[in-house]
């Protein structure tokens, strides 16, 4: 399967590599510690061209990871380009996605306090939670919540997830990974910020969604605390 190739070298299957791929270098809507989005064109819509920073092996598991995830509430994975921002420049590797104008939840929240979004997450953890085999995401926050031009809630950013298979699993209780590289400290499990060998599960998703679940609540509260 391709997440065995995945494991085995760091060769991007060619099936999921796009070239034709308009981007504009101009126009990034976001700059953190693993990426730049840019926003660029695929097949005449708009699309989130998202470069990254991080190992090619780690990376080359994401993409078979977020590639095999099809749901409502899980943005969706279109394909990898190879991009460069001028003549002559370092060749990027970028993935592709739906550009999201509603951006993400806490920006949709300030703008949209009474939306209530928890459900569509929690149904996008629930489908990855319940694919065979699991997916752990493991670096949840509101910034990895984008919202879709109906309004709808949807699960990004797969840079840390985590396909589990049932070798990966000997108990056949929940697949655990160790905490080799961590996500946000806010939203990480506690028992997961006191040592770098715990073993992580799908319960840390569910802490990093209670952990959403308050600070959407806190956003709320506070702009409506500011509306006459």
């Amino acid at each position: 399967s391709l997440l065995k190739l995945s494991k085995r070298n760091t060769i991007i299957p060619s099936s999921l590599v796009h070239a034709n791929i308009m981007v504009d270098p101009d126009v990034t809507s976001t700059e953190g510690g693993f990426c730049n989005i840019h926003k660029g064109i695929f097949e005449g819509s708009l699309v989130a061209v998202k470069v990254i920073r991080m190992k090619k092996q780690q990376l080359l598991q994401a993409i078979v990871t977020w590639n095999q995830l099809k749901h409502p509430n899980v943005l969706p994975f279109y394909s990898v380009h190879f991009w460069r921002a001028f003549s002559g420049s370092e060749e990027l590797l970028s993935l592709l996605s739906p550009w999201m104008d509603n951006g993400n939840s806490m920006e949709y929240l300030q703008r949209n306090p009474k939306a209530d979004r928890f459900m569509d997450v929690s149904r996008g953890l629930e489908y990855m939670h319940g694919f065979d085999p699991k997916v752990i995401h493991r670096d949840l926050k509101g910034n990895d919540i984008l919202i879709t031009a109906t309004g709808s809630a949807c699960i990004a950013d797969f840079g840390l997830a985590k396909i589990c298979s049932e070798s990966d699993s000997p108990m056949n209780t929940s697949p655990i990974y160790l905490l080799d590289d961590t996500g946000n400290l806010y939203f990480v499990a506690p028992e997961a910020q006191y040592s770098a060998k715990v073993l992580l599960s799908i319960a840390s998703d569910v802490y990093g969604f209670g952990c959403i679940c308050y600070q959407v609540c806190r956003i709320v509260f506070f702009v409506l605390t500011l509306i006459p």
